[in-house]
């Protein structure tokens, strides 16, 4: 790859400032520092960041401050918690925000989404809780093409998006523990 091209990583629920979220997923008490210290490791000014939903608990001048801080371009597919509008998440550092993007045969989501023969979904969610606990509308969706990438099960690390399948850095949904 040429050193200066711009490389394109995952960030699945950040879920900045959400107190709940260390005791549903088992997080570490420090999860925030863990991720802003591996992206600023990691990215590099002229990558981008595709945040996959769920991104803050919080006030705009917290995630403003967050992102300010971090590397790379900054992209939005929202989550069920981001219940903004896009002109707050723009307003807050993020230069595109949308439900879901297309990146060659890459859908990328914040939920598992519909896909067409080929293509391979990309998507967060459900975090590192057993299947059981997924909604089931959800699971219904999910095929041999959907992948889970999962901040906790990547140790809080953004993950390299044309790494993610082959390098077995996100686990095929369908297959994930019930």
């Amino acid at each position: 790859m040429n050193k200066d091209a711009v490389r394109r990583y995952l960030l699945p629920d950040a879920h900045y400032y959400h107190k709940n979220i260390e005791q549903f997923t088992g997080r570490p008490p420090d999860f925030i520092n863990r991720i802003n210290t591996n992206i600023k490791h990691i990215v590099r000014p002229q990558d981008e960041i595709i945040f996959l939903g769920d991104v803050i608990f919080g006030n705009k001048a917290q995630l403003k401050r967050i992102l300010d801080d971090l590397p790379g371009r900054k992209i939005l597919t929202k989550g069920n918690h981001d219940r903004h509008s896009d002109t707050w998440y723009y307003n807050a550092g993020f230069s595109f925000v949308c439900d879901r993007i297309v990146i060659k045969k890459y859908v990328l989501s914040h939920f598992p989404v519909n896909i067409e023969e080929g293509q391979i979904n990309i998507h967060g969610h459900f975090h590192n809780v057993p299947q059981s606990r997924w909604e089931p509308y959800l699971v219904k969706r999910l095929t041999d093409s959907h992948y889970l990438c999962s901040i906790e099960l990547a140790d809080y690390q953004p993950i390299l998006l044309f790494d993610a399948v082959e390098q077995k850095k996100v686990v095929k949904s369908k297959d994930f523990p019930k």
